[in-house]
């Protein structure tokens, strides 16, 4: 069995203070658990070249481990009052420069994410903003016909309303939205995939997500190192395996038959 982490910020564990041989530990226990394919998921320009960097140092002498990039910006405004707040550290808030990267750079990464809307926090009138740099990396997602990697907090009707517009495939990263309008994303669009974080074996949203989501449009991610499970400091990629049992034991399939279905997924987006 090979189990995937889609959407992964290993990179970021030394800013989290975590050392090199627990890094290793985390590593090395992920793969006894078969997790085989790990997507490092950027922010920004800096954090795609962080996430190589990481790469080089940690994960490239595991040969058994796949290892894809992304590259891409997080909701914009969102990003500058997180490298303000000191949640992110070292931000390239230049998007024009990021928009050249992602052609630049094209044959480097799998996936153009993670992009979105984040309403959470900011200003009416910063929105039209992020609108802007949202819908300019789905077009150039659409003209490389790149997967998107989307994030939406606060905002995931007006999410819906812009990836209608473009011709590429979605993966909407730990929905958090109602319900009822995941049912409306799917009845609209053949092309959104659901990834779903290891929270789900406490998270009663989750749980009913994937009740909805038919198993053929379901990835499984940590979003590591955020989301950890109760007993946790931080999420980490050995979890995925518990994703797939919680999936199995709610679609009443086999894990086995999980497992390959949402490889099966991953591998129709890259």
């Amino acid at each position: 069995m090979v189990y995937l982490d889609v959407h992964n910020h290993f990179y970021l564990l030394e800013d989290f203070s975590i050392k090199e041989e627990e890094i290793k530990s985390i590593i090395e226990e992920s793969l006894k658990e078969n997790v085989k394919i790990i997507v490092l998921t950027a922010l920004d320009y800096n954090t795609y070249k962080k996430a190589k960097e990481f790469e080089k140092k940690y994960l490239k002498k595991y040969k058994e481990l796949k290892v894809y990039f992304t590259l891409g910006m997080y909701p914009y405004n969102t990003l500058k009052e997180d490298q303000k707040n000191g949640f992110i550290k070292n931000v390239d808030l230049d998007y024009e420069k990021l928009f050249k990267k992602l052609y630049e750079e094209k044959q480097n990464y799998i996936f153009i994410g993670e992009i979105g809307l984040d309403y959470k926090n900011i200003k009416e009138e910063e929105k039209e903003e992020d609108i802007f740099v949202f819908e300019k990396q789905l077009k150039i997602a659409e003209e490389l016909k790149k997967t998107v990697i989307i994030h939406s907090r606060k905002a995931e009707k007006t999410v819906l309303e812009i990836i209608k517009k473009y011709n590429t495939k979605k993966i909407l990263h730990s929905y958090t939205g109602k319900i009822k309008l995941a049912k409306k994303i799917l009845e609209e669009q053949k092309d959104v995939y659901f990834s779903i974080p290891s929270i789900i074996q406490h998270s009663e949203h989750f749980q009913n997500l994937v009740e909805i989501v038919p198993i053929n449009r379901l990835l499984t991610e940590t979003d590591m190192p955020y989301m950890p499970l109760k007993n946790e400091k931080i999420s980490v990629p050995k979890n995925v395996k518990l994703t797939v049992k919680k999936i199995a034991e709610i679609k009443k399939l086999e894990e086995k038959e999980v497992e390959n279905i949402i490889l099966q997924n991953f591998l129709t987006l890259i």
